[in-house]
């Protein structure tokens, strides 16, 4: 089942309050070498290629699995408003370069008091049969993600 046209088919949205500054949780987020320590699911590491959060600059990645398995994402800022806003599409590619999954990412950031607020809204813009796998885990590992980042801006 192809699903290229029902645009999104599926959105996320996840909100998560941290007790750091605005500042620097905009910047765990958007230097690549603050990404590389915590990015991903539980158990994964991330290997940042290029992270440009510029407009239509690239943001590639790939995400290795505990059990050696790599996934490699393709990624474009489309707008960023340092610190509060940082909208970017994730691209996920099969063997013949064909794009299979496709997510608009909307971060906000705000901050009250010390404390800042992250909501993050993802919506599939494009879904083949290919991405059932990555869409039943999406919500599991994003939540891991932003887990992971929580713990990254205590230390």
């Amino acid at each position: 089942m192809d699903v290229k046209n029902s645009a999104p088919i599926r959105e996320l949205t996840l909100t998560r309050t941290f007790k750091a500054p605005r500042a620097l949780v905009w910047q765990a987020w958007t230097d690549p070498k603050h990404v590389e320590q915590w990015w991903g699911p539980r158990g994964f590491s991330t290997t940042v290629k290029e992270w440009d959060v510029r407009p239509g600059r690239p943001m590639n990645y790939v995400m290795t699995a505990p059990d050696g398995m790599q996934f490699p994402c393709e990624g474009v800022c489309i707008e960023a408003s340092p610190p509060e806003r940082l909208v970017s599409k994730a691209i996920l590619r099969d063997e013949s370069g064909e794009p299979f999954l496709e997510i608009l990412n909307t971060l906000t950031l705000t901050e009250k008091n010390g404390a800042t607020t992250l909501h993050l809204h993802m919506a599939v813009v494009l879904a083949t049969e290919l991405a059932a796998m990555p869409l039943a885990g999406m919500e599991q590992g994003s939540n891991e993600n932003l887990d992971r980042l929580g713990d990254y801006l205590t230390k």
